[in-house]
């Protein structure tokens, strides 16, 4: 900030004294903006490593519950929570169609050894909770050039149902608090390893996904897609019958191998297919469209006809590839059209 940020008189830039003063007051000032306030209940550290967080945190300070007391203490064995986060899927969301999310071969929210990682520190965390009290967790995927992948959450009890938040899923930082500079912006401080590890309850970024029980029958609310908003991050389970019915870890972990194998359109393809070529029909000639966004670049529309008949005679592996090329493609359409509706219709 020129004129006020003493500068090196001799080239002109802030001397590096000054750039890490200034670094240190940005990632202070976002802490400060989201509400890391003193007087809160201080969290209570369970489990801690260069990679993975697992913490008690109150309901005051992080906010995410609409009870002020849950169903804490409660035990799960590891096994029991490794079933559980196995059993977990996401993925980006696109449009307000669901026919096609949550089936076979859908990606994995937690990898098996990260679960590993987890599972007998949320064990604890579980059990020892505080009916005032919810469990967050952070996971870090290190990657290159300073950047890493996130994956955060809350986890809490209340009446027979658990309920599981993710609230960043995989979500691109910045490792180093250091590659920040004076002219970040919030949003800049917000998306560090640092910041999500200190508040794992807090979306750090423009995410829209949601996230599916391999056994939608143990899920207590009604799947819902809605324009605005992320009503599908979170899922209610009721834990018990869920694990009762999977009561074997290493079965569950073969089903969910098997199930990432299988093609994941097979027969239902067509209903995929049709059901994006609709959305994109609605999309074309809602009233709310402002048709400002090109046709002829934006992928294909209804009309489609997505699979030739010759490609009933190719091997099963080509067929697929071709149809997951089609809907991809589908869905790129459906994104665009969506994006020029919420240009054109803010949400209030």
């Amino acid at each position: 900030m020129p004129g006020i940020v003493p500068h090196n008189l001799s080239t002109g830039t802030m001397t590096p004294h000054v750039q890490q003063a200034c670094r240190h007051i940005v990632l202070l000032l976002g802490i400060f903006m989201c509400g890391c306030a003193t007087g809160m209940p201080a969290a209570r550290p369970l489990y801690e490593t260069s990679t993975t967080v697992v913490r008690l945190e109150s309901n005051e300070r992080t906010k995410v519950a609409e009870r002020a007391s849950h169903s804490h203490p409660i035990t799960l064995s590891e096994d029991q929570l490794t079933i559980l986060f196995t059993s977990i899927s996401g993925r980006q969301k696109v449009g307000l169609l669901r026919s096609f999310l949550g089936t076979p071969g859908t990606p994995r929210v937690f990898e098996a050894e990260e679960i590993e990682l987890l599972a007998p520190a949320l064990k604890a965390a579980l059990g020892q909770a505080r009916p005032d009290e919810v469990i967050t967790f952070v996971h870090e995927r290190p990657g290159r050039a300073g950047r890493s992948t996130i994956t955060s959450g809350v986890l809490f009890a209340q009446d027979e149902i658990l309920y599981i938040t993710i609230v960043n899923f995989w979500h691109p930082v910045t490792r180093e608090p250091a590659d920040l500079g004076a002219t970040d912006r919030l949003d800049d401080v917000r998306e560090t390893t640092n910041f999500v590890r200190s508040h794992p309850w807090i979306s750090v970024g423009e995410q829209d996904f949601a996230i599916f029980l391999d056994d939608p029958a143990s899920q207590t609310q009604t799947r819902r897609g809605e324009l605005f908003g992320y009503p599908e991050r979170t899922l209610g389970i009721a834990y018990r019958s869920f694990l009762a019915s999977n009561p074997d870890r290493t079965k569950r972990r073969e089903e969910v191998a098997r199930s990432a194998q299988q093609e994941a359109f097979g027969k239902d393809a067509a209903k995929v297919i049709a059901d994006l070529q609709q959305r994109i029909a609605e999309l074309e000639h809602s009233k709310g469209f402002t048709q400002s966004t090109p046709r002829h670049n934006q992928g294909p529309s209804s009309g489609i006809l997505p699979i030739s008949a010759e490609s009933k005679q190719e091997a099963p592996r080509e067929t697929d590839r071709k149809l997951l090329d089609v809907i991809q493609r589908l869905e790129q359409r459906v994104e665009a059209l969506e994006k020029e509706l919420r240009r054109s219709h803010p949400s209030p």
